[in-house]
């Protein structure tokens, strides 16, 4: 069985609590996920005690080597408690009967220890707040344009990053209200836990936000090999690749026995390397042909070319046509609504160009669509009609591009729908 709650140093002292009423129930505390899944199995009903110990905190530039690890944990076994699972410096333990409650020997010691880590949490809070709410503001920029029809990633990680920005004022209200109240206490039995970040909905918001990241990301990928530019899925790998072998790097110099003074210069060296080589490999994968080779399909008198899309969208094409002065790019989303909202955007996008802004002009009088604009100096045209937008390069006052045109806005299908209504 599955359980979901978020184990941390405000909470500790409610989850010994919540295994022992579990253990009562016949479900023993097996094994915990990333702090925030607890796994427990079948059990006989028997009272169990558990104990969350705070192990000594680990430094910006010193990581504790296997061999403490082991150490510690059979000095622990010595004293009747049972190594269960690890959540980074908190170490859970089932008691054997008769047990010592505690492995200081003075509670001042595991205090200590709980308040240095709370200052730890605290100051990377603060910093996560403020790197969230600028993430928050770059990923609404896209939500409010018309990136969202072209691609899920800014429809997921808009949401995303309001849910998990809101986790990290909660933890962080949470961690100052823990400190607060707990200013005073001597002894470890006298800590006063949030109940609120014990709650299932504070995890859920935590996991909400993680799968709608994981999804955006995903999606991002996944526009890409849809469009065959592999280059472009390996791209977007990179910074993942970075972002692990930049951790796998700090952890091993952490554990190194160099001076401070030599780490440091390790670890920058080490930093300005693997940004050299992000470096190399983007620019290597742009000058291998960017990002893929363009794959046209020849469609009656026009070369058509599959483009991004979104959740929001049925189908993005680019036309280009053989014999004619003519380009397309066609976009239909789900309906005729979302088709105003991209109209609009496309067009306030059209009018804030620096260079073509000032050429837009309405022409929706010369024509039977919906809404016709002039958004360039040069014969550059959008067109909206139904749940279809049409970016046309072209004199669409020309008698043969107008059929062409209609012929892409499906017109004829359009009017026989209505027309049974």
């Amino acid at each position: 069985m599955l359980k979901l709650r978020f184990l941390t140093f405000t909470n500790f002292g409610l989850f010994e609590q919540w295994y022992n009423e579990m253990a009562e129930k016949g479900w023993q505390f097996e094994k915990n996920y990333f702090s925030l899944i607890h796994k427990f199995k079948k059990a006989d009903q028997t009272k169990s005690q558990y104990k969350i110990s705070l192990a000594a905190n680990e430094g910006y530039l010193t990581a504790f080597s296997k061999e403490e690890l082991d150490d510690f944990e059979l000095m622990a076994k010595d004293a009747g408690w049972n190594l269960l699972d690890r959540s980074f410096n908190m170490n859970i333990y089932r008691l054997d009967p008769g047990a010592s409650q505690s492995l200081y020997n003075d509670d001042q010691d595991e205090l200590k220890i709980l308040r240095k880590g709370i200052k730890g949490e605290l100051i990377s809070m603060i910093s996560n707040v403020f790197i969230l709410l600028l993430l928050v503001f770059f990923s609404a920029g896209g939500f409010f344009s018309t990136d969202i029809f072209y691609s899920s990633y800014y429809i997921l990680s808009f949401p995303a990053g309001i849910l998990l920005f809101t986790f990290a004022i909660f933890s962080l209200i949470d961690h100052l209200v823990f400190k607060t109240r707990n200013k005073n206490v001597s002894q470890v039995a006298d800590l006063k836990f949030s109940s609120f970040s014990f709650s299932r909905p504070y995890a859920l918001i935590l996991i909400l936000s993680l799968a709608l990241i994981f999804l955006a990301i995903f999606s991002f990928l996944i526009s890409g090999s849809s469009m065959g530019n592999k280059r472009f899925i390996y791209l977007a790998l990179i910074p993942i690749f970075v972002l692990g072998l930049t951790i796998f790097t700090v952890k091993k110099i952490k554990k190194t026995n160099l001076k401070t003074k030599e780490k440091i210069a390790l670890l920058a060296l080490a930093i300005l390397g693997i940004f050299v080589f992000n470096s190399i490999s983007s620019l290597t994968i742009f000058s291998s042909g960017g990002l893929g080779l363009k794959q046209y399909e020849s469609v009656g008198a026009y070369d058509k070319l599959a483009l991004r899309k979104s959740i929001l969208t049925c189908c993005h094409y680019l036309y280009e046509a053989k014999d004619m002065d003519l380009t397309i790019e066609k976009t239909q989303v789900k309906n005729s609504d979302l088709g105003q909202v991209l109209f609009s955007r496309r067009l306030k996008e059209a009018r804030n160009h620096p260079l073509d802004g000032d050429f837009v002009k309405d022409l929706t009088s010369d024509f039977s669509y919906e809404k016709t604009y002039r958004i360039r100096e040069d014969d550059s045209y959008l067109i909206l009609y139904n749940s279809i937008v049409l970016e046309v390069r072209g004199n669409i006052y020309d008698q043969e591009i107008q059929d062409q045109i209609k012929e892409f806005l499906e017109v004829q299908r359009w009017l026989g729908t209505n027309s049974k209504h």
